[in-house]
């Protein structure tokens, strides 16, 4: 937090009700950066979703042959060739 706002992109309010909290709150410029950095991570995750549907897909399968639910076991491995 203390990087974040050196660089402009949060702002510490004292708390009027309780001198014992700080509250934060993105400035515009931080807002900005926000909104760039989601707009990149939604399109890394649009050009990602094929290959993860696949994944999901091979996941589901196999749940189906094995017939238990994938997730209740702690490690699995898997050969998905």
């Amino acid at each position: 937090m203390d990087r974040m706002t050196r660089l402009g992109l949060l702002k510490r309010i004292a708390d009027e009700d309780d001198s014992r909290r700080v509250l934060v709150k993105l400035t515009r410029r931080g807002e900005q950066k926000l909104r760039t950095l989601s707009k990149i991570h939604l399109e890394e995750l649009q050009s990602a979703s094929p290959a993860l549907t696949r994944i999901l897909s091979s996941f589901r399968r196999l749940q189906a042959r094995l017939g238990f639910f994938i997730a209740s076991a702690p490690f699995i491995w898997l050969d998905l060739a």
